[in-house]
């Protein structure tokens, strides 16, 4: 199993995901994004920073866009709108 903060397993990992994007045409990655949380969306932007001087495209993982899925805040939103102040400033969720 990978771990996606590991330096060398993250790299692993988007060329796994690599090899099942689609290639345009003219044989260039046809990007997709990858979805992951803040943590994820950085060792994403850093694995490819490493492979920044690769030959081609693929291998500079150029088929992966990295972004910051929003699940952490619907959870806060959730959170903040199931909460009730008392009039003693004290919090409780319903």
């Amino acid at each position: 199993m990978k771990d996606e903060n590991s330096k060398t397993d993250i790299i692993d990992i988007l060329d796994n995901y690599s090899s099942l994007v689609a290639a345009k045409g003219d044989g260039e990655p046809n990007a997709t994004t990858c979805w992951g949380d803040g943590l994820s969306q950085i060792s994403m932007d850093k694995a490819k920073e490493r492979r920044q001087n690769s030959l081609d495209s693929w291998s500079r993982l150029e088929a992966m866009q990295s972004a910051a899925a929003d699940w952490h805040l619907r959870l806060l939103l959730l959170i903040v709108s199931n909460t009730v102040v008392t009039p003693r400033n004290k919090y409780f969720y319903v």
